[in-house]
């Protein structure tokens, strides 16, 4: 769902940071954007604004954000913890 988002966003001309718990689980999101049917991206042209990485290392990214989506699991002690890192 997270990367759909982010594929929307970037579609029209949006930068997107995108973050998960694991490198391999963003790079499999982004592999995904690239095979689904229907696609998620006008093009992959777009792909190049989707900036990726963990939560853990990358976090920092978001300081420049004006916007931040939340798609993670749905368990209000993971999202907690992860607001009060934000």
């Amino acid at each position: 769902m997270g990367s759909g988002i982010a594929a929307h966003l970037a579609n029209a001309g949006i930068p997107v940071v995108m973050l998960d718990l694991k490198k391999e689980f963003v790079d499999n999101a982004m592999a995904q954007l690239r095979k689904q049917k229907p696609a998620p991206l006008f093009s992959l042209a777009a792909l190049p604004l989707i900036t990726t990485g963990t939560f853990d290392a990358d976090l920092s990214k978001i300081s420049d954000c004006d916007w931040v989506v939340e798609v993670v699991k749905e368990d209000l002690k993971i999202k907690q913890a992860l607001f009060a890192k934000v």
